[in-house]
């Protein structure tokens, strides 16, 4: 293979993985309407700990169903949250943005900013970082919790 042709397909091999890179990196706020602010007050019924987003199921007192997309897995963890963070039956306030899409057919869809748990902890849930304050806020969840009795 000729200098010239090992160049090219090099750089074939290069632009095809930073595309890849690229499109891994999406926007978070694909699919969501940031001229539509939506504040969803409901009782976790659900929390999905999966890559690339977790989602956390609510249903409202008017009997919505409700789907947030909140950061991925290991931004909660670095911020201090995992799955148990989330009691089934809890009452929360997620403030967010609802999905482009506004039929609620089967649930309305959002992307949250944060939470607001019943002891009136407040966090992001946007994919910011917090990690110095990670230990305090997991210590307060699960403090939370037991008081609770979730």
């Amino acid at each position: 293979m000729n200098r010239s042709l090992r160049a090219a397909f090099g750089g074939a091999v290069f632009a095809i993985a930073a595309a890849g890179v690229a499109f891994a990196h999406h926007n978070p706020m694909e699919g969501f309407d940031a001229n539509a602010p939506v504040v969803v007050t409901g009782e976790i019924v659900q929390v999905d700990w999966v890559a690339p987003h977790a989602q956390v199921h609510l249903k409202t007192t008017d009997g919505k169903q409700w789907r947030v997309q909140v950061a991925p897995p290991a931004t909660m963890h670095e911020n201090g949250l995992d799955k148990t963070s989330f009691g089934a039956k809890e009452s929360v306030i997620i403030r967010g943005y609802r999905s482009t899409d506004k039929t609620c057919k089967p649930e309305c869809v959002a992307t949250a900013v944060d939470i607001t748990f019943a002891d009136g902890l407040k966090i992001r849930l946007d994919g910011s970082h917090a990690k110095d304050g990670g230990k305090a806020v997991h210590d307060q969840r699960v403090a939370a919790r037991a008081k609770l009795k979730l």
